[in-house]
């Protein structure tokens, strides 16, 4: 099953590969591409963004076990 989201291309409706997708911490709001958030939460549970203390993956970690 393919997923992604469209381009935006208004003459060729083409899909997004889900890495280009663009995902968000639900706690500090903070983001970016999915593929790139997830190279990043390999090795870390902080935030990306600098001086931002949220520990995004921690709180995925808990949500996702109810």
């Amino acid at each position: 099953m393919h997923m992604g989201t469209t381009t935006g291309e208004s003459d060729n409706l083409k899909s997004a590969e889900f890495d280009n997708w663009f995902t968000w911490c639900q706690t500090c709001r903070h983001g970016g591409h999915a593929g790139h958030m997830t190279q990043w939460f390999e090795e870390h549970q902080e935030c990306p963004v600098t001086a931002c203390t949220c520990r995004c993956f921690a709180v995925d970690a808990v949500a996702s076990k109810y």
